[in-house]
């Protein structure tokens, strides 16, 4: 296991930023040793050390008529008592302060309130999903209502089996890349990238490890975990088309609708697991849920993977090998290493570190492969 979960930090020493970003970036190099060769550099890309969480969630700390926010020390198990968090952004420091003088005022907010979660965008939408251990009324809906207004924010709550919605279900964050913007829906409960100024530099680089492998956008990509659409839209540019699957209806529901808000035609989303996306491919099984697509019309060059902590499974690995070029975006540097070794037939080209979660284990690295016998790739020396 590359991260174990050690205690929250909350006041941080900036000053030491960079010397907590060499230690992981060592600790990757170390990993990784095997299999990214000394011709290829670690690229790394800092954070913000403050402020850098686009979402957060919070349990609610009843202390008879007080109440606070917490977050838990994974050893002890205890609560850590907080008002601020500054690894949140502002804006959701902003909805804290209030949120949390409302919960001091109003006991329909505040009753049985079990946890929230806070999502903002770096243009300050925000959505705030409240989880609670009780029936939601038509009285707590009123001042729902009243609290999203007051906060300019969307708010959802949650009970058992109850879902209920104030406005929106989510927020829209938007990248520029290449004079165009790109949007993302993101909402509660669902994966969407954190931290915004390192999701941005993921998408840069991304596209500048493809940029030939659409050879002038007469080919095409396969995209498997596709997720929102968060790489789907970018590299589009790339690529005559795009095929990107996703076992999540909503993700793949949302990840339609941003292409459709930024004029992006040349992408087809399935909602297929990276399964079922490798026998389609394969030819082993023919699905419904892609009556409408005609498989032989795609001229795949390239495959991009965002995997979940479990990494590939053995289907997806064996459908690497077939590709020349594979792009890798890995949450689980050990589970990356497990599967390069599964993958003798491709060499690491570039390779880039995303410090995606400052003062936590926590590593993204992404790397591109090349089959044995193509061309180097942009960060290899001749």
């Amino acid at each position: 296991v590359f991260a174990q979960p050690k205690r929250p930090v909350l006041d941080p020493d900036v000053s030491k930023y960079q010397e907590e970003l060499d230690k992981k970036t060592a600790r990757v190099k170390a990993l990784l040793s095997d299999h990214i060769p000394p011709s290829v550099a670690l690229q790394v890309f800092g954070s913000k050390p403050l402020h850098y969480r686009m979402r957060a969630e919070f349990r609610v700390w009843h202390d008879g008529d007080d109440v606070n926010f917490a977050l838990f020390d994974p050893t002890t198990k205890q609560p850590i008592k907080i008002q601020q968090y500054a690894l949140a952004c502002e804006r959701i420091n902003e909805v804290m302060a209030l949120l949390l003088e409302e919960m001091r005022n109003n006991p329909v907010i505040r009753r049985k309130l079990f946890q929230v979660e806070i999502v903002a965008t770096t243009e300050g939408e925000t959505l705030m999903a409240m989880v609670y251990r009780r029936k939601l009324d038509e009285e707590w809906e009123g001042e729902a209502k009243k609290l999203s207004a007051a906060l300019s924010c969307e708010i959802i709550g949650r009970s058992k089996g109850k879902r209920v919605l104030t406005g929106a279900d989510h927020v829209t964050q938007r990248h520029t890349l290449r004079g165009v913007t790109y949007p993302q829906w993101q909402t509660e409960n669902r994966f969407s990238q954190s931290n915004a100024h390192i999701c941005g530099a993921m998408l840069k680089w991304a596209q500048e490890q493809l940029e030939d492998a659409g050879k002038g956008r007469e080919r095409d990509l396969l995209e498997l975990y596709c997720g929102n659409g968060n790489f789907t839209l970018p590299l589009s540019a790339l690529f005559r088309k795009v095929l990107a699957t996703e076992l999540d209806k909503y993700s793949v529901r949302a990840a339609q609708h941003c292409a459709q808000d930024a004029q992006v035609k040349n992408v087809e989303f399935a909602s297929l697991s990276a399964a079922e996306a490798t026998q389609a491919f394969n030819k082993e099984r023919e699905f419904f849920r892609l009556r409408h697509l005609d498989l032989d019309s795609f001229d795949f060059a390239a495959l991009l993977v965002d995997p979940p902590r479990a990494g590939l499974d053995d289907s997806s690995i064996a459908l690497a090998q077939k590709f020349d070029d594979v792009l890798y975006v890995s949450c689980n540097p050990a589970k990356l290493a497990q599967d390069l070794q599964a993958l003798p037939s491709h060499r690491v080209v570039s390779a880039a570190l995303f410090d995606q979660f400052p003062w936590t284990d926590h590593a993204e690295v992404a790397v591109r492969l090349t089959r044995d016998g193509k061309k180097q790739g942009p960060q290899e020396e001749a």
